[in-house]
């Protein structure tokens, strides 16, 4: 009985191992792919790699988590550090809704509305500057909340910033290259996004012109969407319900099917995939 169990035990710490190493080829790859450097292989003490990238001329940690105890959740997250960009300390924090966030809604916790029924109706939105984070959300970066939201079926994102760090936090542990680099680019257009709102730099090229940091006042000109639907990035029209739609298999962004057909693949940078689903879970290529 007890070689048994030391073969059981031992079968699970060759595979737990496996999986850690598999885990650090993964970023360890990705981070070299970037120009990057992989920061912390995974270790049966911290089963989680880290790998470190640079993106606008500022430091990225690509990382892996997980929420411990008995039942725990794994997470993927991209975080910009930002502090010189953050000089006057602007905080925001967006997470899904949940029967938990109802209840804390009911005893007073912040939760900011931005005028867009399906995008309040989803998220919390946190922040110490009400009219900024109205501001920020009033066109991109909105989308590219949702995409992330969607993205690979979940429909959960965590995003956070504070007077150090903008962070992107998806509740899914990726196992291939192709779904990293879908998840990290398009982390990589929200910082952007964020980034330009605030006046900083967005680019090597722009850091050394760079001589102030400002916010975006009323008299520029921002995209204005009075509804967060999606838009076909083929033909520039919005994708409602009652048109012929399909999903990217990878990243799950929605196109019209006719654009898909005319593109031949998806239009979402980093990701590119040839696959596709309808609602009728047919695939076409």
């Amino acid at each position: 009985v007890i070689g048994f169990w030391v073969m059981i035990i031992a079968v699970a710490i060759l595979a737990g191992q496996q999986e850690r190493e598999a885990h650090t080829k993964l970023f360890s790859d990705f981070a070299k792919q970037r120009g990057g450097r992989l920061l912390k292989g995974a270790s049966i003490f911290d089963p989680f790699p880290e790998a470190g990238l640079t993106h606008a001329g500022k430091q990225v940690r690509l990382l892996e988590s997980s929420s411990g105890g008995k039942h725990p959740v794994y997470y993927t997250e991209a975080r910009l550090y930002i502090g010189p960009s953050n000089p006057l300390g602007y905080r925001l924090e967006i997470y899904p809704e949940s029967f938990m966030s109802s209840i804390g809604k009911f005893f007073g916790i912040q939760d900011i509305e931005i005028g867009d029924s399906r995008f309040d109706s989803l998220f919390i939105l946190q922040s110490n500057e009400e009219a900024s984070l109205k501001k920020l959300l009033d066109g991109r970066t909105r989308m590219l909340i949702l995409q992330l939201y969607e993205l690979f079926g979940t429909n959960n994102i965590y995003l956070k910033m504070d007077n150090y760090w903008l962070v992107v936090k998806k509740d899914v542990r990726l196992s291939d290259q192709r779904r990293l680099e879908v998840f990290y680019d398009l982390s990589a257009n929200f910082f952007d996004s964020v980034l330009e709102f605030m006046g900083a730099p967005t680019s090597l090229e722009d850091s050394a012109e760079a001589a102030g940091i400002h916010f975006i006042t009323e008299s520029c000109t921002t995209l204005q969407i009075t509804e967060a639907k999606p838009i076909c990035q083929v033909c520039g029209e919005e994708v409602t319900d009652d048109q012929n739609i399909v999903h990217c298999s990878y990243c799950r962004t929605p196109h019209h099917e006719d654009c898909w057909e005319y593109n031949g693949r998806c239009t979402i940078y980093g990701c590119r995939s040839t696959q596709c689903t309808r609602p009728a879970k047919k695939r076409i290529r």
